[in-house]
């Protein structure tokens, strides 16, 4: 189902749960989840778009309803996915390798999360999570300021920090996430309410710069499924791409104090996994990389068909937005 309701039912989910405030019209879906798994894994078709790693298998978790939801209920589907007990819930058989947070608040990391995303952590499977689109820093958005996360930030397409990315010394890797002019296309649904009808959208957001590493991390995993979340998360900074200067495109230039250690490159991540040239240098205690950021060169030779059965878990909803709605 969507995320839409009508203003009859959201005057019932009030009642019980304390929505906070007044809604005369009804509220359509926006199809976030669905949005955020085509970019992760849509399958290649031959019709419409093709995900980073159409390979990928989607384990989709909902943890946020209508009227949001609870901390505790995000700790606990962290640690299903990942393999781990959750009271009065029976494992998860196929645990996820990466999980994706496509979502957040502005607030602390609680020690809810912490312990949930630690666990995770320690059990293998590497945790991407959206900056915010608050253009604020991110160390003032929870996940983003967790320990042992991924934090991604968003970039136009010419390299510049977007107008709404949250940024700062805690972001460690920047992605495309749609600008004006140049959005990110995916997966949505004509649906109001309840799916209809497929249909591709367009959108922006940090929400979409997190599951294009999301994917690029699974495709290092088909390569090597052994990688530790150390492994990926720093060999992925190790890789990235310096940022460009004197970018037009964008709200300013993007520095490694501000963007991450510099803009996701695909290739030369999947390069240094396939040659072994791995980096574990993931600081345990504060979640961070310190790595110099370099330009790949080294040219790609023919890897082989990349086929993967990893499990990546998308979680739905949106960041708080601002006027110009970036997810």
């Amino acid at each position: 189902s969507g995320s839409g309701y009508t203003v009859d039912e959201y005057n019932i989910y009030n009642s019980l749960l304390d929505c906070n405030g007044v809604i005369t019209e009804n509220v359509d879906s926006d199809w976030h989840g669905t949005f955020v798994a085509g970019i992760v894994a849509a399958e290649a078709n031959n019709s419409d778009i093709v995900g980073v790693n159409p390979n990928a298998k989607i384990l989709p978790l909902r943890v946020l309803g209508r009227c949001g939801g609870y901390t505790s209920d995000i700790a606990d589907a962290i640690r299903w996915a990942a393999g781990l007990s959750v009271s009065a819930v029976r494992i998860n058989s196929n645990p996820a390798k990466i999980i994706n947070l496509s979502l957040g608040n502005l607030d602390r990391c609680s020690t809810t999360e912490q312990s949930a995303i630690t666990a995770a952590y320690n059990a293998g499977s590497v945790v991407v999570v959206a900056a915010g689109n608050e253009a604020t820093l991110a160390s003032n958005s929870s996940p983003a300021n967790c320990d042992n996360v991924m934090v991604v930030s968003a970039v136009t397409f010419g390299g510049a920090e977007t107008y709404y990315t949250n940024d700062g010394s805690n972001v460690d890797i920047a992605a495309p996430g749609g600008n004006d002019g140049h959005e990110i296309l995916s997966l949505s649904n004509a649906g109001k309410l309840k799916p209809t009808v497929a249909e591709l959208n367009e959108a922006e957001g940090t929400s979409f710069s997190a599951p294009i590493v999301s994917g690029v991390a699974s495709l290092m995993l088909a390569i090597n499924p052994n990688l530790t979340p150390s492994q990926i998360m720093g060999t992925i900074k190790k890789t990235a791409s310096s940022f460009p200067e004197n970018t037009t495109d964008g709200w300013r230039d993007c520095l490694i104090s501000t963007c991450g250690a510099g803009m996701l490159n695909a290739l030369a991540a999947l390069e240094a996994v396939r040659d072994d040239n791995l980096t574990e240098d993931y600081d345990h205690a504060t979640g961070k990389t310190v790595v110099r950021v370099r330009s790949p060169t080294t040219p790609v030779s023919k890897a082989g068909e990349l086929k993967s059965h990893l499990i990546i878990t998308i979680f739905l909803l949106v960041f708080y937005r601002r006027s110009k709605k970036p997810a």
